[in-house]
């Protein structure tokens, strides 16, 4: 089963101020919140080495925090993640005990409204079995299957991750691994 995959990517000298909208997409709380991008064309500019054949359904950027148990809302299935600041946190995978052991919770907490489904939320430790995990440091790049039960762990917690996210809908995980290239 594949996870999370790191990747090659470099991105230099991004100005983060020009990556973050005042525009939220959606999130919970201060725990997870993906904004718009500011300047698309600076962004464009910056990732013109990054070759998707299959274009990504959304780009955002994303503030990270301590995350709870998870799976992303359907539709998601794949992100490809690029850690502006990782802050040398661990994203653990988990399978369940029991698959029907969660909580739907849709995606409002933040005040935002999304058409994606509910997230399901797994507080019930217990129940989870870690299968796999990463540890993002700064400007580090990874796919992860988001379909999949993750979270980011609750160390290192005086600044959240900072990351582009770019976000895959209804697509397996390594179609889009092997259709996205970095070109020198």
């Amino acid at each position: 089963m594949n996870y999370f995959k790191q990747i090659d990517l470099k991105i230099k000298d991004l100005d983060v101020s020009r990556l973050r909208d005042d525009r939220q997409q959606y999130g919970f709380k201060e725990d997870f919140r993906a904004w718009y991008i500011r300047d698309m064309d600076y962004l464009k500019e910056k990732t013109r080495h990054i070759h998707f054949t299959i274009p990504p359904n959304s780009v955002g950027f994303l503030e990270v925090g301590p995350v709870g148990a998870h799976s992303d809302p359907w539709p998601a299935t794949v992100s490809l993640n690029f850690y502006i600041q990782g802050g040398n946190r661990t994203t653990y995978f988990y399978e369940p005990k029991d698959p029907n052991n969660y909580l739907e919770l849709p995606d409002t907490q933040g005040g935002v409204y999304t058409e994606m489904s509910a997230a399901k939320v797994y507080n019930d430790r217990d129940n989870l079995i870690v299968v796999d995990q990463f540890t993002a440091a700064d400007e580090t790049a990874y796919f992860l299957n988001v379909s999949k039960i993750h979270d980011v762990s609750k160390d290192n917690l005086t600044q959240p991750r900072l990351a582009i996210r770019w976000l895959w809908y209804e697509l397996a995980f390594e179609e889009i691994v092997n259709s996205v290239k970095i070109l020198d």
